[in-house]
């Protein structure tokens, strides 16, 4: 028993895989209008290093599908952007031996693809459209985590901090929001 315990205040490594409702915020100077969720895909690994019976740093590798659904002009369209994606969190328990955990900290965006999608659009209309989102997108995340045995559930909000639109002569903001909610087993 003794053991056991020794392990589980050990640290460990895990996977994960959720779901993303993302969004776009824009600012007031932008056209865009009637702004929606749009639902993708977050996965990747985390390790958790306990620094006390309470604190413990949660570093993370995630693929996360970004974006959002919008109208502009009376056009519909998708704006897909997919992110390796850093956090750094603090996970601090509500409690000695509580299962659940605060998460906030720092996520590190780096986009690998950016695409937008126009019902009717040619295949190749999407092509310039990445040279449009910086690379790089600095954000804050929030959470609570649950460990049920080796069983990890989470949810949480990114505010993406960084203008994402590349266009400097534009003074509209483009930011990334995003709610996961997502579960892992620890080994």
């Amino acid at each position: 028993m003794c053991a056991v315990t020794a392990h589980a205040q050990g640290p460990s490594v895990g996977i994960r895989a959720g779901v993303n409702l993302a969004d776009l915020s824009f600012s007031s100077e932008t056209d865009v209008t009637d702004s929606k969720n749009l639902t993708g895909l977050v996965a990747g690994l985390f390790a958790t290093v306990p620094l006390n019976d309470i604190v413990a740093f949660q570093p993370e590798a995630l693929f996360s599908m970004q974006g959002t659904k919008f109208s502009d002009a009376g056009e519909s369209a998708k704006i897909k952007i997919d992110y390796f994606q850093v956090p750094l969190l603090g996970k601090f328990k509500l409690g000695k031996g509580s299962p659940v955990a605060v998460l906030v900290g720092p996520t590190l965006g780096f986009r690998t693809r950016a695409r937008i999608e126009v019902p009717g659009a040619p295949d190749d209309f999407s092509d310039d459209f990445e040279n449009e989102i910086k690379r790089f997108d600095l954000g804050l995340v929030t959470g609570v985590g649950i460990d049920v045995g080796r069983l990890v559930l989470d949810g949480r909000y990114t505010w993406g901090l960084t203008n994402i639109a590349k266009d400097s002569s534009d003074p509209g903001t483009a930011k990334n929001r995003v709610l996961s909610a997502s579960v892992g087993v620890r080994f």
